[in-house]
């Protein structure tokens, strides 16, 4: 069941995974290398101890030289080096950009500075590792302690290049390993969502959660209402069996899913009621009411009137002795108006997609702790219907046999 769910889930988000696989593709293409061939020339710089033949003057100076090795290194991308070799090279460039083609390693127990440089050519490539070496030789010199008889303590001199061809990574390259990581990204996505995810995403999650029959599937059809007398057959048979010995029937519409759905069906089962020869008015509970709103008017065959939770139970106690009632409530409202009017029966309203599992939980609880029968489930899409009719959907009965619930 889950893996249907998860299927269905992954089926509804590919428009979002292929635009996520599709644009950074698009986007490394347009913007991407153009895998042309480049050339890396290494270069190397020795760094010695410029002092005497004495032990131990030669072995100061050598320890000396050995502890600012990494020093000198960090001397190969800075502009005092840099400069000097886009003077000479005469480069449309700056220190600080040409430092990104320049690479630089050193011996940590050694007197080698290693040095690279890349560009689109060999020859572009080798006399760039050849500047930037003898330029960091002069640096490394310069900044040095000076001897006694003026000259430098340290002695750089720089030992030749040598070049290697490489291919840089082409752009399908990059654009591919771009688009997975977007479908990987947006994979994720989904699967969080889904993982989050407490709305009922198809009929069959219902038959799972209750064994109330499912007894019609509205789906859109425009604007106009539908007049058809067969549809829903099996709840108008079922509501108009429920019969008060009081008076009139007394059915709840209890309302989890959103807009007007609740009310479409609520007006479709009192058509039918009006049309097997009874009167009929159907109440709409909501949290805050005008008081132009609180007056009973005709909505088609049958009349229509909104009320407070707290005016449900007078309302129907007036009425129900010369009317058949449908009483209106949503989700939260469902619990008092249990408590507060005897009911034949219930038809629960949902959006599939849109109500979330807990509520219709929830509303079932409330109905079985007072023992209300459920006459039956009416399932719609989550396509919103529309506000300019009483009854805006064409009602598909559904002829699979209810299950007994799993949980």
């Amino acid at each position: 069941m889950v893996s249907r769910q998860l299927v269905g889930a992954v089926r509804r988000a590919c428009p979002l995974l292929l635009l996520a696989a599709v644009l950074p593709i698009a986007l490394v293409l347009l913007t991407g290398s153009s895998g042309a061939r480049q050339y890396t020339a290494t270069s190397s710089v020795y760094v010695n101890a410029n002092t005497s033949q004495d032990p131990r003057e030669l072995n100061k100076s050598a320890v000396y030289v050995h502890r600012q090795m990494g020093s000198f290194a960090a001397l190969a991308s800075t502009p005092t080096v840099l400069d000097p070799v886009i003077d000479k090279l005469g480069l449309a460039t700056s220190a600080r950009q040409l430092a990104g083609r320049v690479g630089v390693a050193f011996e940590q127990d050694g007197f080698m500075i290693s040095l690279s440089a890349t560009s689109s050519s060999a020859q572009g490539a080798q006399r760039l590792a050849d500047a930037v070496s003898t330029s960091l030789a002069t640096v490394v010199e310069e900044v040095s302690p000076p001897r006694t008889d003026g000259t430098s303590s340290v002695r750089a001199r720089s030992m030749g290049s040598a070049v290697d061809e490489i291919l840089s990574s082409r752009p399908w390259t990059t654009a591919i390993t771009a688009g997975a990581l977007g479908l990987l990204a947006a994979i994720t996505f989904t699967l969080f969502r889904f993982a989050r995810n407490d709305k009922i995403g198809s009929l069959d999650e219902i038959t799972e959660i209750t064994s109330a029959p499912l007894v019609a599937e509205p789906r859109l059809r425009g604007r106009h209402a539908a007049t058809t007398d067969h549809e829903m057959e099996r709840l108008s048979v079922t509501v108009r069996g429920k019969h008060h010995s009081a008076g009139g029937r007394v059915i709840l519409m209890a309302d989890t899913s959103a807009g007007r759905r609740a009310v479409d069906t609520a007006s479709w089962v009192a058509d039918q009621l009006v049309a097997s020869g009874r009167t009929c008015l159907v109440v709409c509970a909501v949290r805050t009411v005008a008081s132009t709103s609180t007056q009973i008017k005709p909505a088609g065959n049958h009349h229509m009137v909104m009320t407070t939770s707290e005016g449900v139970s007078h309302l129907v106690d007036e009425h129900r002795a010369t009317h058949d009632v449908v009483l209106v409530a949503r989700a939260h409202g469902v619990h008092s108006a249990v408590r507060s009017v005897a009911f034949d029966g219930a038809t629960i309203v949902l959006t599939v997609r849109a109500t979330t599992v807990g509520t219709l939980i929830g509303v079932i609880k409330a109905l079985e702790a007072e023992h209300i029968p459920i006459l039956g489930i009416v399932a719609w899409t989550a396509r919103r219907p529309s506000l300019r009719s009483p009854l805006s959907a064409r009602f598909h009965p559904i002829s699979r046999s209810p299950r007994t619930a799993t949980r």
